[in-house]
């Protein structure tokens, strides 16, 4: 209500307030009145009349300063008091004699207005400086209040976890400080082992605040996670300007949602001489597929980070079409601007080009159709992996740490050369557990998976497989 207003013209505005005296008639409604003596006992009271209401002095006057708590309340703020029957108590719940009264609006604003009638009597800074360390408290509070929830969002993020569960919704939250019965998701959990652990600035504020500014909403979760990517982007466009040049590497693939987006990583050296290849983001293919509307995508997204294009010095894509072409792919739409931006094909696009090549050799084809069915076999369930960790934990000639089969039916070879080189490894242990399966030497195997482990058995054992597997 004094925003934009001197001291002066509210200790004026203060001054002119209606004060009645104790011989003042006030009208009754259902047979009950404002009293005097409430007046008496509560200095930032006020009587209207007429509205025959109530207010909060402090309120209507600094109420706006502190819009997080002034959207709680309307008695006494925004709309007058005249439920006169319960009015005692509600004057008290007001002036924070009950359950949060500390974390209240009028808690802000009562100091300000006992301020300001100091400093009308000459014992008092002046308004401006107590509004401003107000202001300055509540900043400093909320900060403490959002580090640890900050801190737990990456805390889930470095680890890879994921932040929600199956049942989200705050109705679902264990009560502060308890973990749950399970569904609620790792980053409540992580809240409440915080408090558990003594984090009472954070207990505090979980039992205190309202339930439109607890900040741990899913909302809250996806602004802090968006907050938190942006300054890992602008720590990366530093380090990139710092050292001047990069390069563009960039792919584009269809998500579960078929919508067409496009990977942007950016390749550089930084000032510490350490060759960088850094995710930026996802770049949603609004205007098409062509290579002239990928590189308007491209040339826009490195705009919005304030990067030149003619700092690039390279570029690094498949082999598409639509971004090789040499007339009017993506890399020659943006070697026309910058004729340093060199291209040049993924070489583990080319590796995975060459070895799939080599798979329309029959033998070579086959044993990869093997290699997969037995480790999916293997994986499928603990009672076939069980049985082979423990083969694998007693072979007397195991050099490796590995105890589990990889999948190997990935998209790029370079992937699948790591669930080939385990496979090859722990050949013999997989060899003596499909053996052990096949036989029933405990005789505790289902006549279903004897059948399967004799099957895959005769698959790994044949002559052709083991030659072609060995190439």
């Amino acid at each position: 209500m004094v925003k934009g207003m001197s001291s002066s013209e509210i200790c004026n505005l203060i001054q002119n307030v209606f004060k009645p005296d104790k011989k003042y008639s006030f009208p009754k409604t259902s047979g009950r009145s404002f009293r005097y003596d409430w007046l008496e006992l509560h200095s930032w009271l006020c009587y209207s009349p007429s509205q025959d209401g109530a207010f909060c002095l402090s309120c209507v006057l600094f109420g706006d300063r502190f819009p997080g708590k002034c959207s709680k309340i309307h008695n006494l703020f925004s709309q007058p008091l005249r439920h006169w029957s319960g009015a005692a108590y509600t004057l008290k719940h007001h002036a924070g004699q009950g359950l949060g009264g500390e974390m209240s609006q009028h808690s802000r604003t009562f100091p300000i207005l006992t301020s300001l009638l100091s400093q009308m009597s000459g014992k008092a800074q002046p308004i401006e400086v107590i509004l401003d360390t107000n202001l300055k408290k509540e900043i400093e509070e909320n900060r403490k209040k959002l580090g640890s929830i900050v801190d737990s969002v990456i805390f889930c993020g470095h680890l890879g976890l994921p932040l929600r569960g199956h049942r989200d919704d705050s109705k679902y939250h264990p009560e502060v400080g308890n973990y749950s019965t399970g569904g609620v998701g790792n980053f409540v959990e992580c809240l409440n082992f915080r408090v558990w652990a003594g984090d009472k600035v954070l207990e505090d504020h979980l039992k205190n605040c309202g339930k439109n500014k607890s900040y741990i909403s899913k909302t809250s979760q996806n602004k802090i996670i968006k907050c938190c990517g942006q300054v890992i982007s602008e720590q990366i466009i530093q380090d990139i300007k710092a050292s001047k040049f990069y390069s563009i590497i960039a792919d584009e693939a269809a998500d579960s949602s078929h919508k067409e987006q496009m990977s942007l990583v950016l390749r550089f050296v930084d000032i510490d001489m350490n060759i960088r290849e850094e995710f930026i983001a996802f770049l949603q293919c609004r205007w098409g597929l062509t290579g002239e509307q990928l590189a308007k995508l491209i040339l826009e997204a490195l705009n919005n980070l304030t990067l030149s294009i003619d700092d690039c010095r390279g570029q690094g894509y498949d082999g598409a079409g639509a971004v090789a072409g040499h007339i009017n792919g993506l890399s020659e739409n943006i070697l026309r601007i910058n004729e340093k931006a060199v291209y040049t094909h993924c070489y583990s696009h080319r590796l995975n080009l060459a070895v799939c090549d080599s798979l329309t050799v029959v033998e070579v084809n086959t044993m990869m159709k093997h290699v997969k069915e037995v480790s999916h076999f293997i994986n499928i369930s603990q009672t076939h992996n069980m049985p082979f960790e423990e083969i694998v934990r007693n072979y007397p000639e195991r050099e490796s740490q590995k105890k589990r089969l990889v999948d190997v039916c990935r998209t790029r070879w370079v992937e699948r050369i790591a669930g080939l080189d385990t496979f090859i490894e722990l050949f013999v242990p997989l060899y003596d557990t499909l053996k052990e399966m096949k036989d029933n030497v405990q005789g505790s195997y289902r006549p279903n998976l004897l059948t399967d482990a004799s099957h895959f058995y005769n698959l790994v054992a044949q002559f052709e497989f083991i030659v072609a597997f060995d190439r």
